[in-house]
């Protein structure tokens, strides 16, 4: 997993906070998101892009669940677009 730098994690929270926006107004946005997928089984992993409505963002255990019921780890987010 590669670590992102100060201003990348900055524009990621602007996007996740414009989702939470969303969320709060009844909105499902779409998003692409890239992330790191951690292999179960042994070390390292992979990078993963999928493009789905995000479902909610849980503050407290730190994940993104999209509609199709993809949950990400946010520390595992690397990039995340609004569509």
């Amino acid at each position: 997993m590669v670590a992102i730098s100060e201003d990348e994690k900055a524009v990621l929270d602007h996007k996740q906070r414009l989702i939470l926006v969303a969320l709060a107004q009844g909105e499902r946005p779409l998003v692409t998101v890239t992330y790191f997928q951690p292999d179960g089984k042994k070390a390292g992993g992979k990078y993963v892009t999928i493009q789905e409505a995000v479902k909610k963002i849980d503050s407290v255990e730190q994940t993104l669940t999209m509609l199709d019921g993809t949950t990400i780890q946010i520390k595992f987010i690397r990039d995340m677009e609004l569509t």
